[in-house]
């Protein structure tokens, strides 16, 4: 899908720089409008020109800086999270407010003050060319907006390739300069394939209109009826009524297709944040010990094979004595408290310089990098003050037992670095039952 993205984008890059050729050579030609000759062009009140054109003046301005801010947000999703349609998703609903604020902007009286008529310098011709080529962009922005979401429907590929051929055959009626009335041929068929478009979309959404299986095709299937129901209801007044009332009633109808289209977005956004937050907690508790919270032996055997093992690398091993005995004794819970009680110690001391590890029943590790002996020291110094702390209100004495190793030239692996702190470990533990015994 992908694939015929890319294909269909690189030929929508070669029309638009086809089509705004003759636009930089100042060769545009004169273009149909949708406003009303008999219409004053530029009215000398203020007031009067504003009030007479405010729905497009407040739509243009506020689609403006809605497209600009979800079209740079959406580049920088798509190019820092790029796993996700996120990105995609809004860069081209930022493509279609913009190029829909254009269309009411370019399409309405606003600019008339600018043009040649009225003593500016703007060419109406240019005006009417952005209108054309904003309108014509709309619905094919629409189906690649649709595609990324999966929201495929059958006929949408040969609406889409029409729509493109079409497209393709109004920039060559630029190129040729024929007459104005020509390019209505090509309006027209827009308008017909857009309505087909629109047609198709409800039909295959229609039981989600009142029904729902489906929330995001729910608002795709509303915002497009409603969008169809003031689409037609405009080109009835564009035919019997009043041009202007056309462009309100267009404007109406994009506006509530361009909200849906957004609350699909969000929709799909907080759904897959959703999906990574569950992932992340999953993710956490495959690599963090239930009982102490500290990282476990999982994560430990990880984080151990992207260590680099040189002389400020350390490994230090802890070991709870005793804890047979305690559990024996005073039962398994009480046991757990005095484990939880030494790995509060062991990680409130090394916070600073490493991270802690339970890898087994009462054994703990901490991965020290970039350090010395010195704060190594410090640490087990402080940890023995911690236990301190924590004798006086555990249920039974906490002893642990400690050995530390530095990467050397003899020592060049994390499973040598191992060996040898634990081997520190239980000198040190023998140590301490020598010395009990002794006592």
């Amino acid at each position: 899908m992908r694939k015929v993205m890319k294909k269909k984008n690189i030929i929508l890059a070669v029309l638009l720089l086809a089509g705004f050729f003759p636009l930089l050579t100042g060769h545009v030609p004169e273009l149909p409008s949708s406003k009303s000759a008999s219409e004053s062009i530029y009215q000398t009140d203020i007031c009067q020109y504003l009030t007479h054109n405010l729905f497009a003046i407040v739509f243009s301005v506020i689609a403006l800086f809605i497209g600009i801010f979800i079209l740079s947000y959406g580049t920088y999703l798509y190019r820092h999270i790029r796993k996700y349609d996120w990105g995609e998703g809004c860069v081209l609903l930022g493509f279609f407010i913009l190029f829909s604020g254009i269309w009411i902007l370019t399409d309405s009286r606003i600019l008339d003050v600018f043009t040649n008529s009225c003593g500016g310098a703007i060419d109406s011709s240019v005006i009417n060319f952005f209108s054309f080529m904003s309108f014509m962009l709309l619905p094919i922005i629409f189906i690649s907006f649709l595609r990324v979401l999966t929201f495929d429907i059958p006929g949408m590929t040969g609406i889409e390739a029409l729509l493109l051929l079409n497209f393709a055959a109004f920039v060559a009626l630029i190129f040729l300069r024929v007459s104005k009335n020509v390019y209505f041929f090509s309006l027209m068929a827009h308008h017909l394939l857009m309505f087909i478009l629109m047609i198709l979309v409800s039909i295959c959404h229609a039981r989600n209109f009142f029904c729902p299986t489906d929330r995001q095709k729910q608002h795709i299937a509303r915002g497009v009826l409603l969008f169809m129901v003031f689409s037609v209801v405009a080109l009835l007044c564009f035919l019997f009524v009043s041009r202007r009332v056309y462009a309100i009633l267009y404007g109406i109808g994009f506006a509530i297709l361009i909200l849906y289209m957004i609350k699909i977005l969000i929709y799909r956004m907080m759904t897959a944040y959703q999906e990574i937050v569950k992932l992340d907690m999953y993710k956490s508790m495959s690599y963090t010990d239930v009982l102490t919270g500290v990282k476990n032996r999982n994560a430990f055997i990880i984080d151990q094979k992207s260590l680099r093992i040189d002389a400020r690398a350390c490994f230090v091993i802890a070991d709870v004595n005793g804890l047979k005995q305690i559990n024996d004794l005073l039962g398994h819970r009480l046991g757990d408290e005095i484990i939880c009680r030494a790995a509060r110690a062991l990680q409130t001391a090394f916070d600073s310089i490493g991270v802690c590890y339970r890898i087994g029943g009462d054994e703990f590790a901490i991965i020290c990098e970039n350090t010395d002996e010195n704060t190594v020291q410090a640490a087990l110094a402080e940890m023995k003050r911690e236990i301190e702390r924590e004798n006086e209100t555990a249920p039974a004495q906490i002893l642990l037992a400690c050995g530390y190793a530095f990467g050397s030239s003899e020592i060049t692996g994390a499973e040598a670095l191992f060996d040898a702190a634990d081997k520190a470990m239980y000198f040190n533990k023998k140590t301490q039952e020598t010395s009990a015994t002794d006592v």
